[in-house]
């Protein structure tokens, strides 16, 4: 049985089991039978599920669903921590940092506690008009109940009162911990790689009508 449920995993598709996920490593192991190279997060699962397998002795179909279902919770922390700022609900933000997350954003001093963190966050964008991040999980290594991510960004910002748009792309490394059932960041540092400002153009915006329709909940 152990072996028909990892041949299921090696077998499928990148796309399958990280489908958030559009850039992948390299080419990993060798598929055992067909010969054929397998993607990196393939690999990661094998290595992770046989880990933890040897570890807890549990069977190889309730080891694979544990996995999965870690590996969904942590993405929807991670995409949910952009929406929360982009929403402008920073409130939504205690429901994926840790209370006790230490933080860096760029080359500024670190902060430490969800509060602070989100007390920071609220004064740097409150003269925001909109944010729209993007983000992309490029990796995702659990031990228990610790997990890294390695999380790339690309955002948006408007500010009032700026004709200019800010464009940056960055990346977060991040750490998550299981706390009290829930996966929750609590470490994160925020690697700024280029950022640049952009002149909006409102002959365009206007010409398909303008920002809208207003969506309850989002500025």
């Amino acid at each position: 049985m152990a072996h028909s449920a990892i041949e299921l995993i090696w077998s499928r598709r990148c796309d399958d089991i990280a489908p958030q996920s559009p850039h992948r490593d390299g080419a990993g192991e060798v598929h055992p039978l067909t010969g054929n190279q397998m993607c990196g997060d393939q690999t990661k699962l094998i290595l992770l599920l046989a880990s933890s397998i040897r570890k807890e002795r549990k069977p190889m179909e309730q080891v694979i669903s544990s996995v999965l279902e870690d590996r969904a919770a942590i993405e929807q922390a991670l995409y949910r921590y952009a929406s929360a700022v982009d929403s402008a609900q920073m409130h939504q933000l205690h429901d994926v940092l840790h209370p006790d997350i230490w933080a860096q954003y760029g080359n500024g001093e670190p902060v430490q506690g969800a509060d602070t963190v989100i007390g920071w966050m609220t004064e740097f964008t409150k003269t925001c008009e909109w944010q729209h991040h993007m983000l992309s999980v490029y990796h995702v290594d659990i031990d228990g109940d610790q997990a890294k991510a390695l999380v790339y960004h690309n955002s948006y910002e408007k500010f009032a009162g700026d004709d200019d748009v800010c464009f940056l792309i960055a990346r977060y490394h991040n750490e998550l911990t299981r706390h009290e059932g829930t996966w929750k960041i609590s470490r994160l540092v925020f690697e700024i790689v280029w950022g640049e400002r952009r002149p909006a153009n409102t002959e365009y915006i206007a010409a398909v009508g303008g920002r809208g329709p207003a969506v309850p909940g989002w500025p």
